[in-house]
């Protein structure tokens, strides 16, 4: 038998310039759900490479990672995410400060069993929740929120 899921969690999306190994994060968000309600969110949008090609992603990996220190946290996808974040943060020598302990899509392929897809729209359909397609950090953490919970609930 399974733990149960904790209703106290950090949400995190990251926002990307596509899906092949050249992609560059341009966004990411963090938001805090607790029993379904919003705690507290935060997001930032990622700058210009400098002169090397190099995002400078120091301040805005600080920032969540601050917050979400005591929490776990909630990613889509998470091993995508977690590998961007990584490669980003090595050129500027800043350790990644987020560690997911869930994974919204590993969920889902255990609670949603046999679905066409798992990608981001279709979980959250299976979970009865209809939302704009956004590509925007912070509503995507919201919405992979929300998400979890009801996921946690299944």
């Amino acid at each position: 038998m399974r733990a149960p899921l904790t209703s106290d969690v950090w949400a995190v999306d990251v926002e990307t310039t596509g899906l092949d190994s050249r992609a560059r994060i341009v966004e990411v968000a963090a938001v805090h759900s607790r029993e379904g309600s919003i705690v507290e969110q935060w997001s930032a949008v990622i700058g210009e490479p400098d002169e090397r090609g190099h995002l400078d992603v120091r301040a805005v990996l600080r920032a969540p990672g601050e917050r979400v220190r005591d929490l776990p946290v909630v990613m889509h996808n998470a091993g995508f995410d977690l590998r961007l974040l990584s490669v980003e943060a090595q050129p500027v020598a800043v350790n990644n400060p987020i560690r997911p302990s869930l994974c919204t899509l590993s969920v889902a392929r255990r609670v949603l069993v046999g679905l066409p897809s798992y990608d981001f729209g279709a979980v959250e359909r299976a979970v009865g929740r209809t939302f704009a397609i956004e590509h925007r950090a912070l509503p995507d953490a919201l919405v992979t929120a929300r998400g979890y919970q009801r996921l946690r609930s299944m």
